[in-house]
């Protein structure tokens, strides 16, 4: 993985597969889309065993990450305002800077700049947010087709590909949604993180009505460009010249995790997960739900998508 100074533990309360397999399909839906990459590790702390954690990036602007431009306290006019900017919808609306969008009470946090940030970015990006819902919420804007001038579409499609596929119902309160906005460039969904809890068993719709999907699946344009871009993710899953099944992706991690994933199960026993039919989670089983269940998730959204 590039080098960098900012990474994160992640402990495995729950499940061990889903971040990894999470961030995966993230990354298969676009060329252009960073996902965060990750390896397992073991982890021993002054000559203990601490168990099985998943080291990963953390989400950052870098090149080799989030790759926009980096503000600094001089960009206040022009174009040098207009990004980038580093959002997280969050529910827990514990960090500053932060306010409430005007039209649809999203949560907003911004995470770069955070503690340098100057009172002219953030009007300009709180402006920003607050044009872009009203260009949803008027019916004469919306109608018009003016959402796209402010919203980076293909993304937001790609990431509701993603997080309906996963059933990520954390996207209606919101939570860990992360977005972007580059300088002179458009408010853009994703990178996906918290993949946690999902094995794609469940064949019902979270998030066609969560943040500004409900307005969104309203416009003819916005469905056409989503059944259009749903035929290179569903080959990116499938597997083609550039990637392979994602069911041997997962094949991949089950092995190479296993043995450390039994051990750390023994050492800390999971929490409940509500996700799994048995109130033990172990790694086996996970992979067992897990792996039975994607090919029939994604034959499913497809039947949905393409009866819009």
């Amino acid at each position: 993985m590039p080098g960098h100074k900012r990474w994160v533990l992640l402990a495995n309360p729950l499940d061990y597969l889903p971040n990894p397999v999470g961030f995966e399909i993230f990354r298969r839906t676009s060329n252009d889309h960073w996902a965060p990459r990750c390896r397992y590790v073991e982890l021993i702390l002054n000559g203990d065993h601490k168990g099985l954690y998943l080291l990963s990036e953390q989400i950052r602007i870098d090149k080799n990450r989030v790759n926009i431009k980096s503000l600094k306290e001089t960009d206040i006019i022009g174009d040098a305002v207009t990004g980038g900017y580093l959002i997280s919808y969050d529910d827990t609306f514990d960090e500053e800077p932060k306010f409430r969008s005007a039209f649809f009470n999203m949560p907003v946090m911004i995470k770069s700049p955070d503690d340098d940030i100057v009172s002219e970015q953030l009007n300009y990006i709180q402006q920003y947010i607050n044009d872009a819902e009203l260009s949803l919420y008027d019916d004469n804007m919306f109608n018009n087709g003016d959402f796209y001038q402010y919203f980076d579409i293909a993304s937001w499609i790609d990431y509701y590909f993603v997080e309906e596929l996963w059933g990520a119902y954390e996207l209606k309160r919101p939570r860990s949604v992360w977005l972007y906005k580059d300088r002179n460039g458009k408010l853009t969904a994703g990178p996906c993180w918290d993949m946690e809890q999902n094995y794609f068993h469940q064949q019902q719709l979270y998030c066609e009505k969560a943040l500004y999907y409900q307005r969104f699946f309203l416009s003819d344009s916005f469905v056409k460009d989503m059944k259009q871009r749903w035929v290179g993710f569903r080959s990116n899953l499938l597997g083609n010249e550039k990637y392979n099944n994602i069911i041997q992706y997962i094949d991949s991690l089950y092995e190479v995790s296993k043995f450390a994933a039994r051990r750390d199960r023994q050492m800390t026993p999971s929490a409940h997960n509500y996700h799994l039919p048995s109130k033990e989670s172990t790694i086996d089983l996970e992979y067992n739900v897990m792996r039975n269940g994607i090919q029939s998730k994604i034959d499913w959204l497809e039947n949905y998508i393409m009866s819009l």
